[in-house]
């Protein structure tokens, strides 16, 4: 394809050299000067060449664009939760890791919120699993309108979510959490009216590794189900085996 482009570009190139040629010298004298020709000749290779070479140039950058934007694409569905938008725990895991550095090296704090919608299996037995991935999702959007730019909602699995919240302690995370049951409990879901959420609270501890952080928030998460859901509970500053499966 490049190979027919050049060649038609050099015939057009040459053929109108040739032509404004005839034109100076006239028609009445049909006798072309070989040295005009041979220039028109070698003026067509030239401006062939940088045509083509222009073409190629514009082409690369278009391919390379294409590509950048589709790994980016490709990178993003790799680490997004399908249904619902939020980082996967692939993703966190990452990211986590990452914080965690950041905070211990700067001396801030940083929490995490544990939450999973109370009885939300009966959501699906009775509404249909359609309404259920609806009501996930329109909770990840509530949550995601009301966090900060730089806080990390996370679906774990199922109805289990965790928003990491950079340089904020467990004070500032417990407020957050209670605005966010506040907003949820009051929103009506479609096909599935109202939903509640147990949720844990728990700063990230010095030398405290990334499973046991988690397991204290999870921790917070059963003890406010055991509290009578719709409850947020601030986690103790003792690790404790990971809970999360």
């Amino acid at each position: 394809m490049r190979l027919i482009l050049a060649a038609v570009i050099a015939a057009m190139a040459f053929f109108s050299v040739r032509a404004l040629i005839l034109l100076r010298v006239g028609m009445d004298n049909l006798v072309l000067d070989t040295q005009l020709l041979a220039a028109a000749f070698y003026f067509g290779i030239v401006f062939s060449i940088l045509m083509v070479f222009g073409f190629l140039q514009l082409t690369q950058a278009r391919t390379e664009g294409e590509l950048q934007a589709a790994q980016a694409r490709a990178e993003e569905l790799a680490n997004t939760d399908r249904l619902t938008g939020a980082w996967n725990r692939r993703r966190f895991e990452h990211e986590a890791e990452r914080e965690i550095s950041r905070a211990t090296r700067h001396k801030q704090p940083l929490s995490l919120i544990a939450f999973d919608i109370d009885n939300f299996k009966p959501i699906n037995d009775r509404c249909g699993h359609q309404a259920g991935d609806a009501v996930l999702t329109q909770l990840c959007t509530l949550v995601g309108d009301r966090i900060r730019s730089t806080d990390a909602l996370i679906r774990w699995g199922g109805d289990e979510f965790v928003i990491m919240t950079p340089m904020t302690s467990a004070t500032d995370a417990h407020a957050l959490a209670q605005i966010l049951r506040a907003e949820i409990s009051a929103h009506e879901f479609e096909s599935a009216g109202r939903v509640s959420l147990s949720m844990g609270v728990a700063e990230q501890l010095p030398s405290e590794s990334l499973d046991e952080w988690l397991a204290r928030a999870d921790r917070g998460v059963y003890a406010a189900k055991a509290q009578g859901r719709d409850q947020v509970v601030v986690e103790s500053t003792e690790p404790m085996e990971l809970l999360f499966t």
